[in-house]
């Protein structure tokens, strides 16, 4: 169960502006490392060990993780010559009454030796061959399922600016509540974004410097805030045009009349995009070559305030 873990933490240790990093995976249950990755420059010194050295450093590394080399066979051995050391790449797969295969399925264990010392280590599933293959062949079924609804909001989308833009040729559209409501969608959006503030470098490029990632990261925040203001000003505008007094609703006023139908049609969506889960499953049953996994979705539980994140996935699922 250890070896099958389906959600990870990660620790990234680097320093800006240099190539050497390090990245560790945690076991969520209980913090225990489940893969290392050392990056080094291909300039980086280092021993040029032969093959039978190297592998013995990787069982060495197998083991420090719980993993018992008696317990694979070794499927891949490659090596690099680098211009200051030799690399070495080994890939261990579970014998075939191991528990943690399924089927035709393989787990695999892969050790990645730098010179003369373990630069990381990784477990994998070896998904069989003719399955992958046939995954990467096109079929109908797919390409329906991937283009019909981009396609559809693409064409929404495009029918929706038009109505905008002669709504606005025809001064039909009156901006003072619709810019109030898309000021309220930026001060969301910013709530948001000072709620990922935690995690405002895990992807830190260390090929640039700090302020300029920085800079770059901020410029398009702001972007995307002015952006999505403009899309809900616009938005409602619009609907104020095709149905008048619709804005003006929005009170407290105005909406605890309608609280009763709003509560039913909450529940009424919620059973709906159940039963679209459900049938979902039952196609991908049917057709599972035209299934797309994925893996689970975890809220940010490294934000400030993780609840806050599964709400606003909740509203926009909603």
């Amino acid at each position: 169960r250890h070896d099958w873990a389906t959600a990870l933490w990660r620790a990234r240790f680097y320093r800006p502006q240099q190539e050497e990093e390090w990245q560790v995976y945690l076991h969520p249950t209980d913090g225990s490392v489940y893969a290392v990755h050392h990056q080094l420059p291909e300039e980086a010194a280092g021993a040029d060990l032969v093959e039978d050295e190297a592998r013995q450093l990787a069982e060495d590394q197998m083991r420090v993780h719980g993993l018992d080399p008696g317990r694979f066979e070794l499927k891949e051995s490659t090596s690099e010559k680098l211009p200051n050391r030799r690399d070495h790449r080994f890939v261990w797969e579970a014998a075939p009454d191991d528990p943690r295969n399924l089927e035709e399925s393989m787990f695999r264990t892969e050790v990645h030796i730098t010179g003369d010392r373990a630069a990381g280590l990784r477990r994998f599933v070896k998904l069989p061959e003719e399955w992958l293959r046939e995954r990467k062949e096109g079929s109908i079924w797919r390409t329906v399922l991937l283009w019909v609804p981009i396609l559809t909001i693409i064409v929404a989308a495009i029918h929706l600016l038009w109505l905008l833009v002669m709504r606005i040729r025809e001064g039909e559209l009156t901006w003072s509540r619709p810019l109030w409501i898309g000021a309220a969608g930026v001060l969301l959006f910013a709530i948001n974004a000072l709620n990922d503030l935690p995690t405002f470098f895990a992807d830190y490029p260390t090929q640039i410097s700090m302020s300029i990632f920085i800079l770059i990261q901020t410029v398009l925040l702001i972007f995307l805030a002015l952006a999505i203001g403009l899309i809900i000003a616009g938005s409602a505008g619009l609907a104020e045009s095709m149905f008048p007094g619709v804005l003006s609703r929005l009170s407290a006023a105005g909406l605890a009349p309608q609280l009763k139908d709003a509560v039913l049609l909450a529940v009424l969506a919620v059973a709906g995009g159940l039963a679209a889960d459900r049938w979902m499953d039952v196609l991908m049953a049917a057709w599972p070559q035209a299934a797309v996994p994925a893996g689970p979705l975890v809220p940010d539980v490294d934000n400030f305030l993780p609840s806050l994140n599964g709400l606003g996935f909740a509203l926009t699922r909603g």
